[in-house]
């Protein structure tokens, strides 16, 4: 299986429950069946904040999501059956799965369309042109991820997928040591608040945190500025 697709599965989800670090063997295993019936990283994803969406509307927002990966099964089965046929994996540039002109490609297949530099209605802050690669790839991902989801004609909807999965996905890009540093802080600054905030309250919190972290340590902007 491609290090690259279970790190951005891994970081989405971890982003999503708003604790852990990592998958669980048997999470990993389940990760392997998907890549291996070549289900595209975005699809996984997006199945998986399927599930998390049914279960706060089921439990409230504040009950915690189930940690184990099977418990969202269904749904990514029910993302892949409603995907269209355009929907391609999510992979970072240079890996050979997306060229230098943002061309999406699957394993052994003909290159797509070209990805649009942007889209007229897509949040500002995605720059498919960004000379970073790792910034760049990570816009590339987002705006497929905003692509996908606004299919569903909920703009807010596909503005939040599209932001988790650049976060997810630029934390996946990191080495060992840039990430376990990232971590670190957020943890560190978020540690004063853990008593005034609720678990939602401190999801939230921790999201805006690891914003302005990239933000600051890496110029991944991943929200509109005030001045946009």
């Amino acid at each position: 299986m491609a290090n690259e697709y279970l790190a951005v599965i891994e970081r989405y989800f971890v982003l999503l429950l708003g604790r852990g670090l990592m998958l669980s063997a048997t999470d990993v295993a389940l990760v392997e069946e998907w890549y291996q019936a070549q289900i595209p990283a975005d699809l996984v994803c997006r199945g998986l904040a399927s599930g998390a969406n049914v279960f706060r509307d089921r439990n409230g927002a504040d009950t915690p999501l189930p940690a184990a990966l099977h418990r969202y099964q269904s749904f990514v089965e029910d993302a892949v059956q409603n995907a269209p046929f355009s929907v391609q994996p999510v992979a970072p540039v240079g890996s050979g799965l997306v060229s230098a002109e943002n061309e999406v490609l699957t394993t052994g297949s003909p290159a797509e369309s070209p990805l649009p530099p942007a889209l007229p209605d897509a949040p500002c802050w995605i720059d498919t042109n960004d000379t970073d690669s790792r910034r760049q790839g990570t816009y590339v991902a987002a705006l497929q991820a905003f692509r996908e989801h606004q299919q569903s004609g909920d703009y807010e909807e596909a503005t939040l997928a599209a932001q988790t999965t650049a976060l997810s996905y630029f934390l996946s890009q990191l080495s060992s040591d840039e990430r376990a540093q990232v971590e670190d802080s957020v943890e560190e600054r978020v540690a004063p608040e853990r008593g005034k905030l609720g678990r939602r309250g401190l999801q939230l919190r921790r999201r805006a945190i690891l914003q302005n972290e990239l933000q600051t340590r890496y110029g991944l902007v991943t929200e509109r500025t005030h001045d946009a």
